[in-house]
């Protein structure tokens, strides 16, 4: 086995895969030294050799030809890169949830796996070991037919802004972002609370809606299809709200028994005013319910489909559902408007705006200059509301400093080779000069370099 990205939530995946017997983790990647090398003393104390190798790119795991399955547990904006890759590899996949950073990514995730005929486990070990009480209840016909759930997780990230401050030693921030939009660094983003920008992750909508929804789509036996409408908040509910075909309503927040709620034509669970814990005292239908196979939990369940070639419990289609789920609801709160969504064609219905959200543009040099547009409208915003001069140019600062990066920086390097584009970043970066800046040299700099990139339009909120 070959792991990348060993912070975090994948220190413990890797920790856990060490437990197993069958197999070797022969090789570590991530971006950050340090957690790369955590890691590596970590599985070399494991086998009591130093023969696991580290890597700072991804493909040097899965393409080496000797590597059987990877465990990616990146940042969520990573996730479809690194497993399709491993996947045409030949590789055996495990990827920490959610999934996917956008539905389209989720849908290419899945077909990869059957194309290339790989197993592709995804990580939410809570769907089963956490919820199984709930799955046995409301099958097992305990409350009658369901009518109503409740999912009680975070919200929908947002745009994230903070300003530049020094990435640090050993820490290759470039690579980190890969496939997301250029913005400076910042310790907001690096090393755990990047779920909260949207750029890498759809909060904790994705995070721990990935439990919860997976249980509650789970328990309710639609795991394998989606809603066919989502609706914005309410008087009566606060969150979105999915309808299914079936009638069932799926409610974002507004529970009261923790972090799943049910109502069928028979009772709630947990009753309301009723903990959760006293709630599971009572013993759930005895039914049998297809979930792991072989020993060991979510990670034994992935080897034993490894060696079988079965799927998993939390195959990638159950995965990819759940986590469109997910997004839709988010899709819903930044639009602020009602979605019909159809689960077959996996498209948001007479709506050419929120179709847009399915997928998202990978890095570009358009794309970052797209952020840098929201950077400088912040500016203006500023200019016209503030007086104190040295909070409106630490914020022009990291406009200058933005672009200057972009234009460093090596992913961009073969974007940049337009010599009509270099030669207005050329223009821009001589006309921001540290301490002999204005703003009408930014704001002439930037309609130049805005032009140069074909983004005139945007020049219409920047007056």
């Amino acid at each position: 086995m070959g792991c990348i990205g060993v912070g975090g939530q994948g220190s413990g995946d890797m920790g856990g895969f060490l437990s197993f017997d069958e197999l070797q983790v022969v090789a570590i990647c991530d971006v950050d030294v340090n957690q790369r090398e955590n890691a590596k003393k970590r599985v070399d104390g494991k086998y009591g050799d130093a023969g696991c190798a580290t890597f700072k790119d991804f493909r040097e795991i899965t393409r080496r030809p000797d590597i059987d399955m990877i465990l990616c547990a990146t940042p969520d904006h990573w996730h479809a890169l690194v497993t399709i890759d491993a996947m045409k590899n030949g590789k055996d996949v495990y990827c920490e949830k959610p999934e996917c950073l956008t539905i389209r990514e989720g849908r290419a995730m899945v077909e990869t796996a059957r194309r290339y005929g790989r197993v592709f486990s995804g990580g939410s070990q809570r769907v089963w070991g956490d919820y199984n009480w709930f799955h046995r209840m409301v099958r097992g016909g305990a409350i009658g037919d369901v009518k109503e759930v409740w999912v009680n997780v975070g919200g929908p990230s947002d745009e994230m802004i903070r300003p530049a401050e020094p990435v640090p030693e050993g820490m290759d921030w470039d690579m980190w972002l890969g496939p997301a939009p250029y913005r400076p660094y910042n310790k907001a983003y690096h090393p755990f609370n990047w779920r909260g920008c949207r750029d890498f992750s759809g909060g904790g909508m994705t995070d721990w809606g990935a439990h919860g929804f997976g249980g509650a789509v789970f328990a309710c036996n639609l795991q394998a299809t989606g809603p066919v409408e989502v609706l914005p908040p309410d008087a009566d509910n606060k969150g979105v709200t999915y309808v299914y075909a079936n009638g069932i309503r799926m409610h974002h927040g507004g529970g009261w028994g923790g972090l799943l709620s049910f109502k069928g034509t028979k009772r709630e669970i947990p009753a309301r005013g009723q903990k959760e814990d006293e709630a599971r005292k009572e013993a759930p239908p005895d039914i049998l319910i297809q979930n792991y196979r072989g020993r060991g939990g979510i990670f034994g369940d992935f080897l034993h489909c490894v060696k079988t070639r079965e799927r998993p419990f939390r195959d990638i289609e159950l995965g990819h559902r759940t986590t469109t789920v997910c997004h839709l609801g988010n899709i819903c709160y930044w639009l602020k408007r009602p979605l019909k969504w159809d689960p077959v064609k996996e498209e948001i219905v007479g709506d050419d705006e929120a179709n847009r959200w399915l997928d998202r543009p990978k890095r570009e040099l358009q794309r970052d200059l797209g952020y840098l547009v929201r950077l400088w409208q912040s500016v203006v915003a500023k200019s016209k509301q503030t007086k104190a001069p040295a909070e409106l140019y630490q914020e022009s600062d990291l406009v200058i400093r933005t672009i200057r990066d972009v234009y460093n920086s090596d992913i961009h390097r073969i974007v940049c080779d337009n010599e009509s584009v270099a030669v207005k970043i050329k223009e821009f970066l001589k006309l921001t000069q540290p301490r002999s800046t204005n703003r009408v040299d930014l704001y002439e700099g930037s309609v130049g370099l805005f032009h140069a990139f074909g983004l005139e339009k945007e020049l219409e909120n920047i007056s």
